[in-house]
């Protein structure tokens, strides 16, 4: 499987992020490309195991694309609450975050 990270020199186009949506949650995760982007936003509702987290993606201008939760593929550990940020491919199926230079893996399990 291939990751990619976002190259930050961009300076043009949705490769960098647009001003935030006010209707966004605070936190939300910018995520650039060719053609357009997306936001993500990533927490830890009381109600999920410990390797299950709820991912929302939203389009530039703030349109919910998904509410789900999704499981952490792999015996990693993600801290929340550290810096991280999310890389290709990530979508409304699977998210991919590094954090710390580990690739973490997040396949979506239900939804919201």
């Amino acid at each position: 499987m291939q990751i990619y990270q976002q190259k930050n020199e961009f300076t043009q186009g949705a490769l960098s992020a647009p001003e935030y949506p006010d209707n966004l949650p605070t936190g939300c995760k910018w995520l650039g490309g060719e053609g357009y982007g997306v936001w993500f936003h990533i927490s830890k509702p009381e109600n999920t195991k410990n390797n299950e987290f709820r991912i929302r993606r939203y389009s530039s201008k703030g349109v919910l694309h998904c509410d789900r939760i999704f499981q952490l593929a792999q015996d990693n550990f993600f801290d929340i609450n550290a810096d991280f940020e999310f890389a290709y491919i990530s979508h409304c199926e699977r998210c991919v975050i590094i954090q710390k230079a580990a690739i973490l893996i997040f396949q979506y399990k239900k939804d919201e």
